[in-house]
C-alpha cells in the first residue's frame, strides 16, 4: 500500500510538472501574442498620427496660399503698373518721394 501511495504521489508530481510546463508555454505564447498586438497597435497609432499631421500641414499650406494669393496678385498688379509708368510720371513720383523724405529727415 505504501508502494501504491508513493506511485500515486509520483504520478501526481509528473502530472503537475506537465501542467506547469503547459501553463508556462501558454503564458509565454500569450505574452508573445500580447507583444505582437501591442506593436501592431503602436504602429497603427503612429500611422494615424502621421496621416493626421500631414492632413493638418496640407490644410495649413492651402490656407496660407489662399491668404497670400490676393496679396501676391495685388503686388503683381502694382508692380505692373509701376513698370508701365511713363518716364515723366516716374520722375514726378521719385521727386515727390525724395521731397517727403528730405523734409522729414533733413534740414535742407
Amino acid at each position: 500500500m505504501a508502494k501504491d501511495a508513493v506511485q500515486i504521489v509520483k504520478e501526481a508530481e509528473e502530472q503537475a510538472k506537465v501542467l506547469i510546463k503547459e501553463a508556462t508555454q501558454n503564458a509565454n505564447k500569450l505574452r508573445r501574442e500580447a507583444e505582437i498586438q501591442a506593436e501592431n497597435e503602436y504602429k497603427q497609432i503612429i500611422s494615424n498620427a502621421e496621416r493626421k499631421a500631414k492632413e493638418i500641414r496640407d490644410n495649413a499650406v492651402k490656407e496660407g496660399e489662399n491668404l497670400a494669393k490676393p496679396i501676391i496678385e495685388r503686388g503683381s498688379k502694382e508692380a505692373s503698373a509701376i513698370l508701365e509708368m511713363k518716364d515723366e510720371d516716374l520722375e514726378v513720383a521719385v521727386d515727390t518721394i525724395i521731397k517727403r523724405v528730405v523734409k522729414s529727415y533733413g534740414n535742407s
